[in-house]
């Protein structure tokens, strides 16, 4: 879904909007059948669409089972193990117009959970 009605993905070039993104590596591991797999905390300093997705692709480490950004081979290996983008927004954080900060916390969902023991078992 684009709101400007755009059917291609977002590109990093040297005439884009600048923008920020900061990992911490958690975890390797190797899936079934699989190539390497990391586990990565992102947090993103600007708000850019689909900018941890372009982000990791732009070097060269898509996000698993990610369909816009991945190559077609490099997403039929990830969804044989994991059905769906790996992808989870376990904390956000804001402050509301009150002036209170508002933060919430949801743990890995049980597909994505799932799908990361299966790279341990491997």
């Amino acid at each position: 879904w684009w709101p400007d009605g755009r059917k291609l993905p977002s590109a990093a070039s040297a005439a884009g909007r600048a923008s920020c993104t900061r990992t911490k590596l958690l975890m390797r591991s190797r899936p079934p059948a699989g190539t390497a797999t990391s586990l990565v905390c992102i947090r993103i300093v600007t708000g850019r669409m689909h900018q941890i997705r372009l982000h990791t692709a732009f070097i060269s480490h898509p996000t698993v089972s990610d369909g816009k950004y991945s190559s077609s081979g490099t997403l039929e290996e990830d969804v044989a193990w994991c059905p769906r983008n790996f992808l989870h927004r376990y904390s956000v954080a804001f402050t509301a117009g009150s002036g209170r900060v508002c933060e919430v916390q949801q743990p890995l969902p049980n597909d994505l959970a799932e799908a990361m023991e299966l790279t341990k078992a491997a």
